[in-house]
This record gives structure tokens, sequence and C-alpha cells, in this order.
């Protein structure tokens, strides 16, 4: 019982090792509709962290939102430097401070707990 147990996981492994679970990678520059492009930007930025993309949105409050969301993922402010208007930069930072905060206090959590 254990041997055939022990060759069902190994034939598993195996195919599972031989599919590709990963989908090709969409252009959303070809995207004709402005809507699809848009949020085919936002999710791969989101999904990569990175804002090279965010740039290359048209909609402002979706390009905002993706700027903002990347910063408070990677806790950085870096990002929020490509906002374009000051008052959008000030308000990704204070995300970005607050994201940061709360990471520090999860941090002093675990510290505390673990012996």
């Amino acid at each position: 019982m254990r041997l055939r147990y022990i060759a069902l996981l190994t034939l598993m492994v195996l195919v599972a090792g031989c599919i590709q679970l990963s989908h090709p990678r969409v252009d959303c520059n070809k995207l004709v509709d402005t809507k699809q492009r848009n949020e085919c930007l936002y999710n791969r930025s989101i999904a990569s962290l990175d804002t090279s993309s965010c740039s290359n949105i048209i909609g402002e409050a979706l390009r905002v939102k993706c700027i903002d969301e990347v910063a408070v993922e990677v806790l950085d402010f870096y990002p929020c430097k490509q906002q374009d208007k000051q008052y959008q930069r000030d308000a990704c930072e204070t995300k970005v401070g607050e994201a940061r905060k709360v990471a520090r206090e999860k941090m002093k959590q675990t510290s505390t707990t673990q012996p």
C-alpha cells in the first residue's frame, strides 16, 4: 500500500512538472478597447509590483490607484514620485507610511510571540 502511494505521488509530481501552468503573456498595447487596455496594464503592474506599466494607463484615477497600490505593496516611497501632481505624491507617501507602520507592528508581534 505504501509503495502505491509513493508511486502515485511520484507520478503526480512528474505530470505536474510537465504541464505548463503559466498562461501566455498578453500584449496590453495591442488591445484596441481602452478600458480593457487600461485594466490589462493595471493588472500587469500589480502582479509584477512594477510601476512601469502604470504610466501607460490613460485614465488618471486608475493610474494613480496603480502607482499607490504598487508603492504600498513594496513599502517604498520611490514609486510615489511617478505621480503627476504633488497632492497625489503626498497621498501616496501617506499610504506607504501607514503600510510601513502596520508592517512594523506585525513584525513586533511576531518577534514577541516567538521564543
